[in-house]
């Protein structure tokens, strides 16, 4: 049965749209399918997204926070592992919306957009999770107390080479049949030659107060 003009709000546009992304991908979303998909005409959907660009935007806004929502997840008892198997958990499941964020429409995210998410309760978990806003009580000190924050950020850049490259091979179906603790193995065996990579460099740097 057809929507009423009157029924069609922001938020069933994107369930509507999200739908079609997950099938299709970027490529299927227009205000006609999403207008087929929710049986109205196109009015609706330029009432609330006056233009396409709009419509991106709230879709990577919603697609950010699922990405967050299986990165949250208690996979292991390690927060930063944890991240990494949400993460190629992400690329396995949600295939499309995968895609559309680092594939498709692989933009960053703008201050307007990181705003609004900031203020999304699943965000503030993830900060809080992190320890963000107390960092005496942050996992980076429990995991990370023995390095300064440059090389922390040396091993989170090579952990997310990683972990992104390892996504996009589980998302294109050439590691598909990889299991969750396959996937968690690969990233422990990583992130472990990552962390004694960067032990060996400190080791090998003349200290300050000899030279």
């Amino acid at each position: 049965m057809p929507e009423s003009q009157s029924a069609v709000t922001e938020s069933s546009i994107l369930k509507a749209a999200l739908k079609i992304l997950r099938k299709d991908g970027w490529g299927g979303i227009s205000a006609r399918a999403i207008a087929k998909k929710l049986k109205c005409s196109t009015m609706p959907i330029y009432s609330h997204f006056a233009s396409m660009k709009k419509l991106e935007s709230a879709l990577k806004e919603e697609s950010v926070e699922k990405l967050i929502e299986y990165q949250l997840k208690p996979y292991t008892d390690n927060p930063f592992l944890n991240l990494s198997i949400g993460y190629v958990q992400f690329a396995r499941e949600e295939k499309g919306l995968f895609r559309f964020l680092f594939i498709e429409r692989p933009a960053a995210l703008s201050k307007t957009q990181l705003n609004r998410l900031l203020k999304r309760d699943i965000v503030t978990r993830l900060h809080e999770l992190l320890g963000v806003t107390d960092m005496e009580q942050s996992p980076i000190n429990k995991y990370f107390s023995s390095f300064e924050g440059d090389e922390i950020a040396k091993i989170a850049k090579h952990a997310l080479i990683y972990t992104h490259g390892l996504a996009v091979l589980v998302s294109g179906g050439l590691m598909k049949s990889l299991s969750e603790k396959e996937i968690t193995d690969l990233l422990l065996w990583s992130g472990d030659a990552f962390y004694r990579q960067i032990e060996r460099e400190l080791s090998q740097q003349e200290p300050e107060e000899n030279k």
